[in-house]
């Protein structure tokens, strides 16, 4: 079954939905927010796209997002120069600050839509040789040939 993504962009820019579909995603493009909330409505999303919207047409869509029936991520791409202080207030997912990095965007998605799968090896991450060797002699006692209590901070 299909991933659906719901592109929420006021410009309608064909280039986000054909990078979208490209993916193999069935994507619903609106243009304005009665189409949104329709479409919010009516399937089952896996994502809304916000794709440049103003900051009063963002705002609209997230309160449409936050009285829906369950929780769905939310991408938001602006140009907006406020944007990164406004992503908090509104609580977006993720946000983009580049409209025009159409590949950035699809990448982003794919992060929401096809997480990673946890790890089924249980190797460690690091190369061979790649860690510092590890001591294998045990350390020698201080002075005296006794171990000192390093928590006084009393040195000999």
């Amino acid at each position: 079954m299909a991933r659906v993504v719901l592109l929420y962009s006021p410009s309608a820019s064909p280039a986000v939905r054909a990078a979208l579909t490209a993916r193999g995603w069935a994507v619903t493009l609106v243009s304005t927010l009665a189409e949104g909330k329709q479409a919010l409505g009516s399937a089952g999303i896996d994502l809304v796209i916000l794709d440049d919207p103003s900051w009063a047409q963002a705002k609209e869509m997230i309160a449409m997002l936050d009285a829906g029936p369950r929780p769905v991520p939310r991408l938001w791409v602006s140009s907006l120069p406020e944007a990164p202080a406004h992503s908090g207030r509104l609580g977006v997912d993720a946000l983009l600050l580049d409209p025009q990095d159409i590949d950035g965007i699809a990448a982003q998605a794919e992060r929401f839509i096809e997480p990673r799968l946890a790890r089924a090896s249980t190797t460690p991450l690091f190369a061979s040789g790649s860690s510092p060797a590890v001591r294998t002699a045990p350390r020698a006692a201080r002075g005296s040939g006794e171990w000192d209590d390093e928590s006084t901070g009393e040195w000999p």
